[in-house]
């Protein structure tokens, strides 16, 4: 199915399979879900706490309007289909730093699209005049079956 919406959206910036593109209140579902994925949430190393619908909402466009954090989504060139998040966030202008954060829908996972998005977000901030340090997490987990 192609979503002709997320095509024409702003293609921040570009690579050969996904594109990246300012965050907005249109993403918010994929976001409920994926946020309700304990699988994925183990995975991101927090706890799974339920939320309701309007408070996660909040939270969204909270999230998409704080000045210390640069909110995209991941969109697929072929399709449209809206993958995944790619944030710089906690950034400290003065200290010239941030954290870099991506999460995939599971389907996406191992298919090269997260290393795509790094690249991306990578050559991005560091061509931006004054960026010198960047931190990221990789979590690791063995799941219980």
């Amino acid at each position: 199915m192609i979503n002709e919406k997320n095509l024409q959206r702003v293609h921040f910036l570009e690579g050969e399979r996904i594109f990246i593109t300012p965050r907005a209140m249109d993403d918010f579902d994929d976001h409920y879900r994926w946020n309700h994925d304990r699988e994925l949430v183990y995975l991101n190393d927090n706890y799974f706490k339920p939320e309701s619908y309007e408070r996660a909402r909040e939270q969204f466009e909270e999230r998409l309007r704080a000045e210390d954090c640069m909110c995209f989504s991941i969109i697929l060139k072929e399709n449209g289909e809206h993958i995944g998040l790619v944030e710089k966030y906690n950034i400290v202008d003065y200290e010239r730093k941030g954290y870099l954060g991506i999460v995939l829908k599971k389907p996406c996972w191992r298919q090269g699209y997260r290393t795509e998005a790094a690249h991306l977000m990578l050559a991005y901030i560091f061509d931006e005049p004054g960026s010198r340090r960047l931190k990221s997490y990789t979590h690791m987990a063995i799941l219980p079956r």
